[in-house]
């Protein structure tokens, strides 16, 4: 754990040169000024610190309006929202709901909790850390266990205090001018320190995460922290910068930065936060493998997001809120930001020794990362001015989707190069397509044509969120705009912001790209579906010759059989004639060219003469036309047959012999039913009595 620490510590070092080869603060211009922040603002007014001692939901549960089930809709409800549900309140709900202080509590001690949670905590008037405050890594429950705490222990008038305006060309000669975190100061004690500056760090907010801020929140944070909660769910970019004075909040600095990261040949990280209906709060896209697809890419495209808020009273009382999404990121990672890693820097800076580290450089042990800003700055060397914090949080995030955004962008474009360099052939070659083996080709384009409208899809996305970002921070990051939004402004010349200037020109460079290559995989489309039509129609046009030549045949087979019942015809007519009128003289022919004296013996009543010979030419005939009707009738004859059969079975003489026979047998075997109690049989009539009635 420790060596994969130093090995971090080493990367921020390079990171942090890498962003400036002057030490961490800000350089003093000429140009700086604070033209443009309201006056009010520069002032320390009274207030009353002890609604920030107490969480908006404990003030309203104290009010009686207490309900485990709607505190979301409570925290999420405007002044100017109507009755009813708020679709805000739905959203937030739906990935929280069911969380309680019990429930974190019990998820505390099942060791469910991850420590995503970096605070930390400065007192502005002895420019120290607040102790047990400082650069400390919590869990949700420890999150709420420590905002329990009044944040504002002072009892001192806070009108009474004398506190200098902070000017923004001698902001590094303050940031340089802190007491270590163990110190104590002016003689007020270390746990009567005022939290004037807070600052809140969550990686992977979770429904836990979302539970503890919403529980903690004072009533002067919940306005602020109704937009960044909504708008970090949202997945869409926004930067707002808004002055109320008079009101609370007095001023809110957010932006809300959506990306995509590109992890190559790695497994799928999918995002573990899901809503009440098993949706994931970003999505991971797997790139499509150019082997078609039956190939298998380990390549994912993942969406992130980061929110940063920072919100207050005045110059002097400000807090930030920063949400990173860093699921996509191995949990042995090196890259992965990690709450823990910073705490453990932390409680490093009291030792203050240097030592040697593996490549012979000098470790610094009191740089104390701060987390907002991506481990860039020192929090040890606290930026009080809240509008150059802003600054530098959304400069080194900026500078991150940058990164990512240019990773995202190369790697499409040479995916898209490859596919040009594997399938130009194919496209331009049109006598493949006139091959027989359309199937085979149809086969390909349908696979071109999936892996291209599948890039299309991503890359389209893609372009619509970086569109969107650039449209929403362009009034701000533009250099033909203002460098600010109504009367806030920064101060102009910063080296924040020529880096965010130039930052926000490679993202319209690279949004650019993504418009062109968006547009390449239109006109692959287009050509595919050329390539694919123009198969078709081959196909069509082979099926249909086949159908006409099948046409064809069947023609020809009808004309044969028409020709074979013409010869049927004809044959019938020759053998009629051969039956009638050749055959009966050959035969007759034959019976006279017999020997005189076999003659006799085989025909002994047939004489030698010409009637004779006559005679059985007709007799001939005469059976000829006898057979030939027989065969003809051959049909009719069976069926005649038949009924002739059951005729002469039915009127057969032993059929009727069997059925008296049977019916005697049966008389005799029936039983004779005796009669009892039968009336008694009236007495015979004479005849000579029936005749006189």
């Amino acid at each position: 754990m420790g060596s994969r620490h130093k090995t971090k510590r080493v990367k921020r070092r390079r990171r942090r040169d890498c962003h400036s080869q002057k030490p961490s603060g800000f350089e003093s211009s000429s140009a700086v000024s604070s033209e443009g922040w309201p006056v009010a603002l520069r002032e320390r007014p009274d207030l009353s610190l002890t609604s920030d001692n107490t969480s908006f939901l404990q003030t309203r549960a104290r009010l009686g309006e207490e309900d485990k089930n709607d505190i979301y809709e409570i925290f999420m409800r405007g002044p100017a929202d109507p009755v009813g549900r708020i679709p805000r309140a739905v959203k937030l709900e739906s990935f929280a709901s069911g969380m309680s202080l019990d429930v974190l509590r019990i998820a505390q001690e099942n060791g469910d909790l991850r420590p995503a949670v970096w605070r930390d905590d400065r007192n502005y008037r002895n420019k120290s850390a607040v102790p047990g405050a400082a650069c400390k890594a919590l869990t949700a429950y420890g999150l709420c266990l420590d905002f329990s705490k009044p944040r504002f222990p002072s009892s001192l008038n806070t009108s009474a205090l004398s506190y200098a305006p902070i000017d923004d060309q001698t902001q590094d000669q303050k940031s340089s001018s802190v007491a270590p975190i163990s110190s104590m100061t002016n003689g007020t004690t270390s746990l009567e320190l005022d939290a004037d500056r807070r600052l809140v760090y969550i990686n992977d907010l979770d429904r836990y995460t979302i539970f503890a801020v919403v529980w903690t929140a004072s009533p002067h944070q919940v306005p602020a922290l109704r937009n960044a909660l909504y708008h970090h769910l949202d997945f869409n970019a926004l930067l707002e910068m808004s002055v109320n004075i008079g009101t609370f909040p007095a001023f809110e600095l957010a932006f809300h930065l959506p990306f995509f990261v590109l992890k190559i040949n790695s497994p799928r990280r999918g995002d573990h936060r899901v809503d009440n209906k098993k949706k994931t709060l970003r999505r991971s896209y797997n790139l499509p493998s150019l082997d078609g697809p039956k190939g298998t890419s380990s390549d994912w495209l993942h969406e992130a997001h980061i929110s940063c808020t920072v919100t207050g009273s005045d110059e002097v009382r400000w807090m930030a809120y920063a949400f990173i999404d860093t699921y996509y990121f191995d949990a042995n990672d090196e890259d992965r930001e990690d709450a823990t890693e910073n705490e453990a820097d932390a409680l490093e800076d009291d030792r203050a020794d240097l030592s040697v580290d593996e490549e012979g450089d000098l470790e610094d042990h009191t740089m104390c990362p701060d987390a907002l800003t991506y481990g860039v700055e020192d929090a040890g060397k606290p930026i009080w001015n809240p509008r150059i914090y802003f600054l530098a949080v959304f400069a080194r995030r900026l500078q991150q989707a940058r990164r990512e955004w240019e990773n995202v962008v190369m790697n499409f474009t040479e995916r898209i190069r490859a596919f040009e360099e594997v399938h130009e052939n194919a496209m331009s070659d049109s006598t493949r397509f006139q091959s027989s083996d359309e199937q085979r080709n149809t086969l390909d384009i349908h696979e071109s044509l999936a892996w291209v409208l599948k890039t299309k899809h991503l890359t389209d996305r893609m372009c619509k969120v970086l569109g969107g970002t650039i449209r929403a921070y362009e009034p701000f990051c533009s250099r033909h705009e203002a460098c600010g939004d109504g009367s806030l402004r920064f101060p102009q010349g910063h080296r924040l912001l020529a880096e965010v200037y130039k930052t926000f020109e490679i993202l319209c460079q690279l949004e650019f790209k993504l418009s062109n290559l968006v547009h390449s995989c239109g006109q692959y489309e287009s050509e595919l579906h050329a390539r694919l039509n123009a198969i078709q129609s081959q196909i069509t046009a082979k099926a249909m010759a086949v159908s006409n030549e099948q046409l064809e045949l069947s023609t020809t087979a009808l004309e044969l059989g028409k020709k074979q019942s013409q010869f049927a015809q004809e044959s019938k007519r020759f053998s009629w004639i051969m039956m009638l009128y050749v055959s009966p003289i050959a035969l007759t022919a034959s019976v006279f060219s017999m020997e005189e004296s076999v003659l006799p013996k085989v025909l002994p009543f047939v004489k030698p003469n010409v009637g004779w010979f006559i005679g059985l030419i007709c007799i001939f005939e005469l059976v000829g036309i006898i057979v030939h009707a027989a065969w003809s009738q051959w049909g009719k004859l069976g069926k005649l047959a038949g009924e002739a059969q059951r005729y002469r079975d039915f009127w057969s003489p032993s059929r009727w012999f069997t059925r008296s026979r049977k019916s005697s047998v049966d008389e005799e075997s029936r039983p004779v039913t005796p009669v009892t109690n039968a009336p008694p049989s009236p007495p015979a009539v004479p005849a000579y009595a029936r005749s006189e009635s």
